[in-house]
């Protein structure tokens, strides 16, 4: 990508932070200035195939942190003394901001494959992450009252398309199958 030269000049010029420096990727430019410099599609494919893997990385991350801190609540409950519940306690605000920093890291990578164009801003497999999204039932405690109303959160029970909705897109394996059953369904209604 020669044609970006002058953009890391000017960075150079700044003399930016690392921590605030552009990459110059695909997702760090806007759509014109994609055109203008004429970034080659396999150069954006390949990084939306990265940051869709990255994104259900951090989705995997925050699941796995979210059963930790279910666990360090409910061993914080057998602690006595004043020592054991202010490091249980610390312990726990650290998961907690873990957790934050992981969600705001999974939505950013979000917007930047929405940015790049490999998803739509209403895209049903990789929805926009809220904390209330990360609820989930305890699994090794007795059902209270109210449980039943309370759902655990798209984090655990996304599974792409919801009951009843045609999937956005078919792959070549499956068109094939999808045609075939609605050919028998058709042959079967008649």
């Amino acid at each position: 990508m020669p044609e970006v030269a002058d953009l890391v000049a000017t960075q150079v010029q700044n003399r930016a932070t690392p921590e605030d420096e552009r990459l110059l990727l695909p997702s760090d430019l806007s759509a014109e200035e994609q055109q203008t410099f004429s970034i080659s599609a396999a150069l954006t494919n390949c990084e939306c195939k990265l940051l869709e893997g990255h994104a259900f990385d951090v989705l995997r991350d925050i699941q796995t942190i979210v059963k930790t801190l279910t666990n360090l609540y409910k061993e914080k409950k057998h602690n006595y003394g004043q020592l054991q519940q202010t490091r249980s306690s610390a312990r726990i605000q650290e998961v907690i901001a873990l957790r934050d920093a992981n969600i705001r890291e999974y939505n950013a990578t979000r917007e930047s494959l929405i940015r790049l164009g490999s998803i739509t801003a209403d895209d049903l497999l990789l929805r926009p992450l809220k904390k209330a999204d990360t609820y989930r039932k305890q699994t090794t405690i007795k059902r209270a009252v109210g449980d039943t109303y309370r759902h655990d959160g798209l984090i655990w029970t996304n599974r792409g398309t919801m009951a009843g909705t045609q999937p956005a897109s078919t792959s070549v394996i499956t068109k094939p199958i999808i045609e075939s059953l609605q050919a028998a369904t058709f042959i079967y209604q008649q």
